[in-house]
């Protein structure tokens, strides 16, 4: 009796042992199934939140194609945070900032490199995705741009005047110097003639294309905006703009209206304008001014906004430099001439104890006569192109400074025909979180 307890424990015991085992199988086999779907799960959340990312990097792109001006209009930083596009967050959600390659401010360059930094998120996966973008110019100057000072008629330098600097100074027709120095290189369609030339001297060189203003106006003056010339200040008819500062954030007259671009066009109708004491960060646009009389004179400071862009076109009529080499003091003026929206090098700030040298930085173009002042000295750090002549009148000066920006980066109207920009898009970069 004893022997068959035993035997019937023992039996027990392995029966027991059995379903345990089989127990512990099941529920690993559950638990394996578990995690499986788990990690499918996981697999496909993190799939889902990639193609948020990527959509985010997408929607992005379309928004800087569809606007020329995006940089100014828009600017950096965060453009889209945790947005839902199908308005359900349960099905994702998406993130994005715009800055400079690597992190940072975004520059306001047209031409300058940017970053896009997308997040997307489902359920618990996170995935971001980055993509720098980089614009390649592969467009070339027109020949004018070989030049630092070009006309497409006679340039003619009376006793004593001065053309100091280095560079080319060239034109499709005549170069007469008489008792005049010239340190540029000269180069001439037709006659090279007088003294003094310090540099070498071509003659029979072709002649340079040089923009026509029809061809520039719809390029920029659609752009610009407009500052009406009764808002300025006036003495007997003449008009005055002096003593301020004008730049992408900052116009003192009229109703105070900004251009992004620093773009501003004063048509005078015919009216004297005396530009004077001032600076611009911009591209000033002057149209039909009195030529016998109107002038820029004093101290001035201009420099583009947008990296290549002119300085100062003047359309319709001459207009004559009587600048000087003394440089524009806030104190002596008693202007600050960096407020806000016109900045220095990236500063701006409401003291008077700046200065700035008087010169002229970047293209400036007239489709009439330029004519320089007896006695000024007119500083320019680009090119001075007319489609008319040049006229120096005795004792004057024109210092000029080399500027690569404009040949390296034409702008438009500048380009030869088939140039272009191309976007050029790095490899994608895609981070787990």
């Amino acid at each position: 009796m004893h022997t068959k307890t035993s035997r019937r424990g023992g039996i027990y015991l392995v029966v027991l042992a059995t379903v345990m085992l089989v127990a512990l199988l099941g529920t690993a086999g559950v638990l394996a199934q578990t995690r499986q779907r788990q990690r499918a799960r996981g697999t496909m959340d993190s799939a889902r939140a990639a193609t948020m990312a990527q959509a985010a990097i997408e929607l992005g792109l379309q928004r800087i194609e569809s606007d020329d001006y995006w940089r100014n209009n828009i600017g950096g930083g965060v453009w889209y945070n945790q947005v839902a596009p199908t308005g359900d967050p349960n099905d994702g959600v998406l993130s994005l900032a715009v800055g400079a390659p690597g992190g940072g401010a975004l520059s306001t360059g047209s031409e300058d490199p940017y970053e896009l930094v997308a997040l997307g998120e489902f359920g618990n996966a996170r995935r971001q995705v980055s993509l720098a973008v980089n614009l390649v110019n592969t467009a070339s100057a027109l020949e004018c741009l070989d030049a630092v000072i070009y006309a497409d008629n006679d340039i003619v330098l009376n006793n004593s005047a001065s053309v100091l600097g280095n560079g080319i100074i060239a034109t499709n027709a005549n170069i007469y110097a008489t008792s005049s120095q010239v340190f540029l290189d000269a180069e001439a369609f037709g006659l090279i003639s007088g003294a003094a030339y310090h540099g070498t001297t071509t003659t029979g060189t072709p002649a340079r294309t040089v923009p026509l203003s029809e061809d520039l106006e719809p390029l920029y003056w659609p752009q610009a905006t407009a500052i009406d010339i009764e808002s300025l200040p006036n003495n007997k008819g003449d008009y005055f703009l002096s003593d301020v500062a004008l730049g992408p954030g900052h116009n003192p007259f009229g109703a105070g209206e900004t251009n992004p671009d620093g773009i501003y066009l004063i048509d005078c109708g015919n009216n004297v304008l005396y530009i004077e004491n001032l600076r611009v960060v911009g591209t000033l646009i002057i149209v039909q001014p009195r030529g016998s009389k109107s002038q820029l004179r004093g101290s001035i400071s201009l420099q583009p906004a947008v990296a290549g862009y002119p300085a100062l076109i003047i359309q319709h009529q001459k207009m004559a430099f009587a600048m000087t080499n003394t440089p524009l003091s806030e104190s002596t003026r008693g202007v600050n001439f960096n407020p806000d929206g016109v900045p220095d090098r990236g500063s701006e700030d409401a003291d008077l104890a700046d200065s700035y040298p008087s010169r002229i930085e970047g293209i400036v173009f007239m489709d009439k006569e330029a004519v320089l002042v007896s006695g000024s000295y007119t500083t320019i750090r680009g090119h001075l192109l007319t489609n008319a002549g040049m006229d120096f009148e005795i004792g004057s000066n024109l210092l000029m400074e080399e500027w690569t920006e404009a040949r390296e980066n034409p702008p438009p109207g500048f380009v030869q025909p088939g140039g272009t920009t191309e976007l050029v898009m790095g490899p994608w970069v895609r981070d787990l979180d």
